[in-house]
C-alpha cells in the first residue's frame, strides 16, 4: 500500500491541537484514501489482505474520517489502553469502516504508523498493524 507508507513522513501531532487530527490535512486524507483502496481492491489478493488485516470489503465512499471530538477521545483512550502507553494529548485519526473503526496515532513502528482496528465502540481490539 504505497499510499499509506507515505504518511509516516508527516508527524500527526504537528497538525492538530484537539482530540481529532485535522481531517482536512493531507495526512488524514492519505489514510482515508488508502483505506478506501484497501476495502475496494478487487480479486483474491484484495480479499486476502482484507482478511489478514480484519478490514471489511465495502464501497470506498463508505470509508469516512471521523471528526467528532467525543469519538476521538474514546478512540484515543482505547488506543492508549491497548498499548499501555498514555499519550492523551496526541490527536488521533479515526476512520469509519462500517461497523469497525481504524485508529491511528503518532506512534511509529519502523517506517509505518501503528493502526489499531476496533469494533465501533472501541471495546474490542480486532487487529493492529503498521501501514
Amino acid at each position: 500500500m504505497a499510499v499509506l507508507t507515505l504518511v509516516a513522513s508527516h508527524p500527526l501531532k504537528a497538525q492538530s491541537s484537539g482530540a481529532c487530527f485535522d481531517s482536512t490535512s493531507m495526512t488524514a486524507r492519505l489514510y482515508r484514501d488508502g483505506y478506501r483502496e484497501l476495502v475496494s481492491r478487487p480479486g483474491s489478493s484484495g480479499s486476502q489482505e482484507r482478511t489478514r488485516l480484519g478490514v471489511p470489503a465495502m464501497s470506498p465512499t463508505q470509508v469516512k474520517l471521523v471528526g467528532d471530538t467525543a469519538i476521538c477521545r474514546l478512540a484515543s483512550v482505547a488506543y492508549d489502553a491497548t498499548l499501555q502507553n498514555g499519550r492523551p494529548l496526541s490527536p488521533v485519526i479515526v476512520i469509519e469502516l462500517g461497523v469497525k473503526r481504524a485508529v491511528i496515532k503518532d506512534i511509529a513502528i519502523g517506517d509505518y504508523w501503528l493502526n489499531l482496528i476496533f469494533n465501533q465502540n472501541f471495546t474490542t481490539l480486532l487487529n493492529k498493524f503498521g501501514f
